[in-house]
């Protein structure tokens, strides 16, 4: 029953048990007996095993890697640019003064307590002696107060609003530049791509050249022809390597880390544009936030005149 099982091996692995056909085994096994041939080909089916375990990492490694698509690429980028982090902040920060100021228009119970040094020698008129402590219970609300405290929750509504489109803007400013450079770095991994294929040709063509002209078949102003097309496509993939190192600088410093090997194609173009350039004005007008955040900064100066005034 061993003996099949080697040969089952043999056919499934050979470069792990050499040149040793079948025959050999068989004569091997009854040479050296079953044990001997289970430990000396033992180390064979381990690594056997081993290499079988690391393919399929790294088959599930190299998978998990291609399921990055751009819009996880994008949330990263977004949900990690310290710019828009700061904006965020400024933005709950705004909220959080906009209701301590509400709070005016609420009753107000304080605890004030009161002490005091008094001379003993001295009496009050009817011997009424003066406490050295005292303790109230105070009750406040606000009646009226010319709307300045109601102006003051308007202006901070729209400071608010300020804050929530200057986030806005940032967010699409990084996705922009994100996206830029992700498209950038597809173009520039293309023409690298034609570049080494140019070179690896042009590499082909000058060897063929010199070897004809070492040969005496060749004129030598053909191998000086094909030594400048080498040289010039040497230069270009040169070039074209240059390009992609600084975009792919340029994503990695925006998404924190090198990108995947495989990138997804782009397809947000594909919603096309508006029909008119009225039409796409319109959209800017009611989408831009920096339009919007302007608009609000300025009710909100109205507000804090109609603060100041009250």
């Amino acid at each position: 029953m061993f003996i099949p099982n080697l040969i089952f091996i043999k056919r499934l692995a050979p470069d792990l048990l050499g040149n040793i056909t079948s025959s050999q085994l068989v004569s091997k096994s009854y040479k050296y007996g079953k044990d001997t041939l289970i430990n000396k080909y033992k180390y064979k089916l381990i690594v056997l095993t081993i290499t079988t375990l690391f393919s399929g990492l790294y088959s599930a490694i190299s998978s998990a890697e291609s399921l990055v698509t751009l819009q996880d690429m994008v949330e990263k980028t977004v949900s990690s640019n310290p710019e828009v982090q700061s904006r965020y902040h400024r933005y709950l920060d705004s909220g959080f003064e906009q209701e301590a100021v509400r709070g005016g228009l609420l009753p107000k119970l304080d605890v004030q307590s009161t002490y005091r040094a008094i001379d003993t020698n001295q009496t009050l008129p009817n011997g009424i002696n003066t406490p050295r402590s005292a303790t109230d219970l105070v009750l406040k609300q606000l009646i009226f107060d010319g709307f300045a405290t109601s102006s003051e929750i308007k202006r901070l509504g729209h400071a608010n609003r300020v804050r929530y489109y200057e986030l806005q803007s940032a967010m699409q400013n990084t996705t922009l530049e994100f996206i830029r450079a992700y498209i950038d770095t597809l173009r520039y991994r293309e023409l690298a791509q034609f570049a080494k294929d140019n070179y690896v040709v042009h590499k082909q063509l000058f060897d063929r050249i010199q070897e004809r002209v070492n040969a005496g078949v060749a004129r030598k102003v053909d191998l000086e022809q094909a030594t400048g097309r080498l040289a010039l496509a040497e230069a270009n993939l040169s070039t074209e390597l240059t390009n992609l190192h600084d975009v792919t600088a340029r994503i990695q410093r925006l998404y924190g880390e090198l990108p995947p090997d495989t990138l997804e194609m782009p397809t947000f173009y594909n919603a096309g544009v508006e029909p008119s350039s009225a039409d796409a004005l319109k959209v800017a007008y009611q989408n831009n936030p920096d339009l919007l955040s302007t608009i609000e900064d300025i009710e909100a100066s109205k507000n804090d005149i109609k603060t100041r005034e009250g």
